[in-house]
C-alpha cells in the first residue's frame, strides 16, 4: 500500500489491517510483499526474494492456493525456463519460482 507519494487509497484494506500485515511480514522476513495473479486466481503469492527487474527477474517465495497449482517440479533449485513453477510443500502450500 505504501508508494513514494504516500499510502494508496481504496485498495480494500484498512490502515489498521495493513499495519497488521506489515508486522507479520517483518516477523516472517517477507520483504518483497504479496500478490495475486490473473492466471492463478486461487493463489496468494508471498515473495521472499526477488532479483533483477520486471523484464528480467527471478523471484522465489511461498504460495497458498485452495486449488492445485501447476506446473510442479520436484525442485526449484536449477534455473527453470521463463514462467512460474511450483514445488508442493503440504496441502495448499507451495514454494514458487518465477523467472522472466
Amino acid at each position: 500500500m505504501d508508494t513514494d507519494s504516500g499510502p494508496q487509497k481504496n485498495v480494500g484494506l484498512s490502515p489498521e489491517r495493513w499495519q497488521e500485515y506489515r508486522v507479520l511480514f517483518r516477523k516472517l522476513g517477507l520483504t518483497d510483499g504479496f500478490a495475486r495473479h490473473k492466471d492463478t486466481p486461487s493463489a496468494v503469492f508471498f515473495y521472499v526474494q526477488c532479483e533483477g527487474s520486471a523484464i528480467d527477474g527471478d523471484c522465489k517465495g511461498l504460495a497458498y492456493s485452495d486449488k492445485p497449482l501447476a506446473p510442479t517440479k520436484n525442485s526449484l533449485d536449477s534455473m527453470p525456463p521463463d514462467g512460474t513453477f511450483f514445488e508442493p510443500l503440504s496441502p495448499n502450500w507451495y514454494l514458487f519460482r518465477w523467472v522472466s
